[in-house]
């Protein structure tokens, strides 16, 4: 074997010995450790600010309503995004709906699911439409009542505050549909 061959073998040898050793130096204690601490079990942790029902923003510049005191209203949410096509698309619909329905007792609120990053892009669709719009980001626990599997995603409560009706995308004259349909049986 060659000296210089037999130096490498030497020394990749000691890195080996070097890297082992280290590592049973900083793991042994944290082994122990976790051996001996006690079983603690998870406790869930809600968040202070979260809302116990879900929030409206029935107007811009001021604080979201809770669900429960617009009954007698019938509320639509719209949740969508900066980046979402069908979202865009759908959004002037759903303003003519607003304008048309907003004197009936329909309140309309729509709410970007976006990430702080696009709150540039949010304001300026967000001067689009007549209807009050906010960023879910604005309003904390606002997206744990919803199952929103697909943007746009619309819910609808009746005049009691119960969810009658939801779709995840487009589809036109949907909206429209389901709020004249409530809207006679209001009584």
């Amino acid at each position: 074997m060659s000296p210089y061959l037999r130096a490498r073998l030497m020394v990749s040898l000691l890195v080996v010995v070097v890297v082992v050793s280290l590592y049973s130096l900083f793991s042994m204690p944290t082994r122990l450790k976790d051996r001996d601490a006690p079983q603690v079990k998870e406790v869930a942790v809600t968040k202070p600010s979260a809302p116990k029902e879900p929030v409206i923003p029935i107007e811009e510049g001021k604080p979201p309503v809770p669900l429960s005191q617009l009954k007698g209203k019938i509320v639509i949410l719209d949740f969508w995004a900066t980046w979402c096509g069908p979202c865009k698309t759908s959004m002037p619909e759903i303003d003519e709906v607003y304008l048309k329905y907003r004197d009936k007792g329909v309140i309309i609120a729509g709410v970007s699911v976006d990430k702080e990053d696009a709150r540039s892009r949010y304001v300026i669709i967000r001067k689009s439409v007549h209807y009050p719009t906010v960023m879910a980001l604005d309003i904390p626990g606002l997206l744990d009542f919803f199952d929103i599997t697909s943007l746009p995603s619309v819910y609808v409560f009746d005049t009691n505050g119960k969810r009658v009706a939801s779709i995840g995308g487009y589809r036109p004259g949907w909206l429209e549909d389901v709020v004249t349909d409530l809207l006679k049986k209001k009584p």
